[in-house]
């Protein structure tokens, strides 16, 4: 796996050894060599390092590279961790630095390698688990690969990410009991699942010291099974509880000394929702955004395969819209040739959520594919075509890793997509939901040539799930604009699972039903897309990688798009980082899908692939900011609030008699007086129901966030008596009230 390690650090004459023996006291040894003497190596003295060729013909097993001041590389260290919320944060730290990246040597830590340089000296952050190094000091290298993507340019992002680890302790936060709506062996059996289960069991059952190295005393052992009892459950006293079950639990488990613990679990969960709140509030415009949101023709389709099977999906859907056939169109040529084709290190595996209304033909874009493969096919064209359809149910990760391992490559489609989403997104989502979940985010940067998806081994040998080269998973999730805007909270931005997507939405009215809807595919569309399966699985068998070109204009377009893609990662709100962060990869696959389209044999991406990949994008970030601005995200705060205005402009449209029956007077008509009575029809809506709080609290916050942003003003008894003649609660609009 060394050949792994990029080439631009093995041609420097920075390289040390290890002897990676075991000490007496247990430990590994790690102390730098120089590869050439087998002597101690210094950080100061280069004499004492050598060549990646001396370093690599040493018999000591660790191969390490020295970081200086001369070179331009900075390391980000994350430690091995079984705590819930670093696991978390590890993950974003992750997903932000978009470069080469290792497993570290104990196989469960990882290393960032990119070009940046510290303002000061190197970061040791033990709270976080994350050590960051740039000079004076060496990392083992191990090519046992997480990404295998370019070494980067990181700095903003480095001091983005050095002023968030310069921030201090977490702080503690006085504890609210909440009541748990989980009983105690659900918890139980939720972490008995997890993906850290084994852990989660070790310390139940108070095997602490059998991992000297995460817990060097019992203090250390119940941090981390408290820290898992609080990710589980938000309820205080059930954590308590469920820590004292343990064997555990011993003297020292005081009230005050659980809950101090406590205090600060639920600090940092505070944090993360107060970065949530942050990403919320500093959204742009939605005037400026709405704006750069519009419909599609047919016309609008590119030219080549991708546009070619869109269209016949359009004109032989039974209600035909564009916007679904296109979905359908990018998502099946990504299922084909996402493998056999790279471009930027990264194969073209595509995820596209097709958002559209009930009954206006998403069920098209599945049909048509399958149409498409089954007629290839059952003409004897390519046998094998009908296996680029993938499952339609995913059970578990490991069950995608098995389904993986016998068909590599393959678009899924997946119907009822938003109530899946909520399924993986949902704090209480189970084990298999929740390795699922990390599967499919993994996934979507694994397409490239060099990338390998690494099996696992149980103690049952029937559920060992071997390497895969290269998986190509390319999915096409249909929804309705409720159910998937509804599932994705702020959360789903944070955690990458949103920018991930490519999202072609269709708002329009039902169409007209097609009277020439299920006519075959016709001969000269089954050849080409005969041809381009064919291709592709010959180029499987051979272990062949395509690369697709981009002509000279194309770059022009791609660096104009990376370089409007700079204004909101380095110095944008943390909505705008999250949304831009996979831009340019998503543009650039797209394009790529639509020259691949175009010539098989020798694809180059010409300048108006280039821009329409671009402006797909651009579209579909603004349509999700959009919807951020509108409250449709998710059901948070922003969401009740949405839907509480949605019910003041609902009352305004209504008659007098039907205001009637919400028992308003005719003052309260005239005036316009809105009743508390009628109001009340929140509490029906999903937003206020799906939450630990009753929705008559709720509502009651969310019309006291109104009122403090003047959007209503809650009149006072006796105006309400003289005015609006009612001794009821009335609201009237604030100034503030959108327009």
């Amino acid at each position: 796996m060394l050949e792994n390690i990029p080439d631009e650090l093995r041609a420097r004459r920075q390289w040390v050894v290890a002897s990676g023996v075991t000490l007496p006291d247990g430990k590994i040894d790690k102390r730098p060599l120089c590869p050439r003497t087998g002597l101690a190596a210094s950080c100061d003295d280069p004499s004492t390092w050598g060549t990646w060729e001396e370093a690599e013909a040493s018999p000591h097993r660790f191969k390490g590279f020295m970081l200086t001041d001369d070179d331009p590389y900075t390391v980000i260290d994350m430690d091995p961790t079984d705590d819930p919320v670093l696991l978390e944060r590890h993950a974003q730290v992750y997903e932000m630095f978009l470069t080469y990246a290792e497993f570290s040597q104990s196989g469960r830590g990882a290393h960032l390698v990119f070009r940046a340089k510290l303002s000061g000296g190197n970061i040791q952050n033990a709270r976080n688990k994350i050590e960051v190094y740039s000079r004076g000091h060496y990392i083992i290298c191990t090519g046992q690969v997480l990404r295998t993507i370019a070494i980067a340019d990181c700095q903003d992002l480095l001091d983005r990410l050095v002023a968030t680890l310069k921030q201090g302790e977490p702080r503690s936060i006085v504890l609210e009991q909440i009541d748990s709506d989980i009983v105690d062996d659900e918890v139980m059996r939720i972490g008995w699942n997890a993906a850290n289960g084994e852990k989660f069991r070790m310390l139940f059952e108070g095997r602490w010291s059998e991992r000297p190295d995460l817990y060097p005393s019992q203090s250390e052992a119940d941090h981390a099974m408290l820290g898992m009892f609080s990710f589980y459950s938000f309820d205080n006293a059930q954590c308590c509880r469920l820590f004292r079950k343990s064997a555990l639990n011993r003297d020292k488990a005081t009230d005050a000394y659980l809950h101090r613990m406590l205090a600060k679990f639920r600090g940092q969960q505070a944090d993360q929702k107060a970065t949530v709140a942050e990403l919320l509030a500093n959204l742009p415009d939605v005037t400026t955004v709405k704006a750069e949101v519009g419909g599609m023709t047919a016309a609008d389709f590119p030219e080549g395969l991708v546009g070619d099977i869109a269209r016949y999906i359009l004109d032989s859907a039974i209600r035909p819209v564009p916007e679904i056939a296109l979905a359908a169109g990018l998502a099946l040529m990504a299922g084909i040739g996402g493998r056999a084709y790279n471009i930027s290190n990264s194969g073209l595996n595509l995820y596209v959520a097709l958002i559209a209304g009930t009954g206006t033909g998403k069920e098209g874009a599945a049909r048509g594919i399958t149409t498409l493969l089954q007629a290839v096919r059952n003409e004897k064209l390519v046998a094998a075509a009908i296996d680029f359809r993938g499952p339609a149910v995913f059970a578990s990760g490991p069950a995608l890793v098995k389904v993986l391992g016998k068909r590599p490559c393959f678009v899924s489609v997946l119907g009822e997509f938003g109530l899946f989403l909520k399924r993986l997104c949902s704090a209480k989502a189970n084990s298999n939901d929740l390795t699922l979940k990390t599967m499919f985010l993994s996934l979507f940067n694994m397409s490239g040539k060099n990338d390998t998806l690494f099996g696992s081994v149980y103690s049952d040998e029937d559920k060992n799930t071997a390497n895969v080269q290269s998986p190509n998973v390319s999915i096409l999730g249909e929804s309705t604009q409720e159910r998937f805007y509804d599932a994705l909270g702020a959360s789903a931005v944070l955690d990458g699972t949103l920018p991930r997507f490519l999202i072609i939405e269709y708002t329009g009215k039902r169409p007209a039903r097609n009277k020439r809807a299920f006519f075959a595919p016709p001969d000269d569309l089954l050849e080409k897309l005969a041809k381009f399966c064919a291709f592709c699985l010959t180029a499987a068998k051979e272990s062949k990688t395509n690369i697709v070109a981009t002509s000279e204009d194309a770059d022009v377009v791609f660096e104009l798009f990376d370089s409007e893609a700079d204004t909101p990662m380095n110095s944008g709100s943390p909505a705008e980082v999250e949304m831009w962060s996979r831009a340019h990869i998503k543009a650039l696959k797209i394009a790529a899908l639509l020259a691949v389209g175009r010539d098989p044999d020798n694809p180059e991406i010409n300048v108006t692939e280039a821009q329409w990949a671009c402006k797909m994008v651009k579209a579909d970030i603004a349509r999700l900011t959009a919807r951020f601005l509108d409250g449709d995200i998710g059901n948070g705060d922003m969401k009740r609030e949405a839907e509480v205005r949605r019910l003041i402009g609902t009352w305004f449209k209504l008659s007098k008699t039907e205001k009637k029956k919400y028992r308003a007077t005719d003052k309260m008509t005239e005036l316009g007086g809105i009743p508390y009575f009628y109001l009340r029809k929140a509490r029906l809506l999903a937003a206020f129901n799906d939450h630990h709080l009753d929705s008559t609290r709720l509502l009651a916050n969310t019309l006291e966030s109104l009122v403090k942003a003047q959007e209503v003003e809650l009149v006072e008894p006796l105006t309400a008596r003289a005015t609006f003649e009612t001794r009821a609660t009335i609201y009237v609009v604030g100034q503030n009230f959108p327009k």
